[in-house]
């Protein structure tokens, strides 16, 4: 039996086809780093969305007080806004922490959970830290926030 090699332009056949399959595998590379890409940008979308839609029903919250019991409260004879995290679930109101105020070195959960009483947050939880911790580590895990070491501990950042 004889093997017949057919030469393409100096090349043969299996030369020739060696190329077209790297070339192939280049390109299936290429578009897997593309998805990739677009799926970093969806998340970053998702991540907006969420802050949005903790906001969105805090106003709305906010909206259905002020419709039941008329304007805000006056302080000094001003009337008073309603603290930023008041009405805020916790997911939301970390999420919105960690965006205005999450650079580096981080912000530890203490931190967190500090900044989150001070706009007003609410929490029935014995211990708010823990509670902030757990959410913190559940939003890294879905890639919405990033996390770095602070004095040798946890912290977290904004993407």
């Amino acid at each position: 039996m004889e093997l017949c090699c057919i030469t393409l332009n100096g090349s043969t056949k299996a030369d020739f086809m060696k190329d077209v399959i790297d070339r192939l595998m280049a390109e299936r590379e290429a578009r897997l780093q593309e998805i990739e890409m677009h799926r970093g940008h969806i998340g970053s979308l998702e991540d907006a969305i969420a802050q949005l839609e903790g906001q969105v029903k805090g106003l709305e919250k906010a909206l259905e007080i002020f419709q039941k019991e008329g304007l805000a409260p006056k302080e000094n004879g001003q009337q008073k806004p309603p603290d930023r995290y008041a009405l805020m679930t916790l997911t939301p109101a970390l999420l919105d922490v960690i965006q205005r105020e999450g650079e580096p070195p981080g912000l530890l959960p203490s931190e967190i959970a500090t900044k989150l009483k001070e706009g007003g947050f609410q929490s029935n939880a014995e211990n708010l830290y823990q509670s902030v911790y757990s959410v913190a580590m559940n939003q890294f895990k879905k890639g919405r926030i990033r996390e770095c070491q602070k004095a040798g501990k946890r912290a977290f950042l904004r993407r």
